[in-house]
């Protein structure tokens, strides 16, 4: 991703999603992370929602989730 810092571009690898809430966290070493925020009234995710948190996502594909008729997906 491509960022602006300090009047200049500087190119970053980062993560796709949100911290987790802590309680879910106890006893990890590592957030994975949450990549579908449902309640966006919640304590937790209110102050990651500004746009001083939003980033521009290029993408070339747009996926759906859809079963066959077997049922598998």
């Amino acid at each position: 991703m491509v960022i602006n810092s300090d009047q200049r571009r500087v190119l970053t690898n980062m993560r796709w999603g949100m911290p987790s809430p802590q309680f879910t966290s106890k006893g990890k070493n590592y957030d994975k992370g949450v990549a579908n925020v449902r309640n966006t009234k919640s304590p937790h995710w209110r102050r990651w929602l500004g746009p001083c948190n939003r980033c521009m996502v290029p993408f070339s594909a747009f996926s759906e989730f859809t079963r066959v008729q077997n049922g598998s997906p």
